[in-house]
């Protein structure tokens, strides 16, 4: 899936769950560059608290808002 993070392009990945998914199993990875740097998230949030799953559009949008609330600290 193609988003944008804060307008810059970004490329929204659903890692298939562990083991075929790797380390990242089960996670949602975004990944985008800002200002000639590249940014990685890897976010694993399957389950609410209250033991609730979430959709896979709720999980991708969650972790768009995540990235978005980045910012780069000296």
């Amino acid at each position: 899936m193609h988003d944008t993070v804060n307008g810059a392009p970004a490329l929204v990945l659903a890692a298939a769950a562990y083991p075929e998914g790797g380390l990242s199993g089960g996670h949602v990875i975004i990944l985008w560059n800002t200002r000639s740097h590249g940014y990685f998230i890897s976010i694993h949030f399957a389950v609410s608290p209250s033991g609730t799953g979430y959709s896979e559009p709720e999980r991708l949008t969650a972790a768009v808002a995540v990235a978005e609330s980045c910012r780069r600290v000296r």
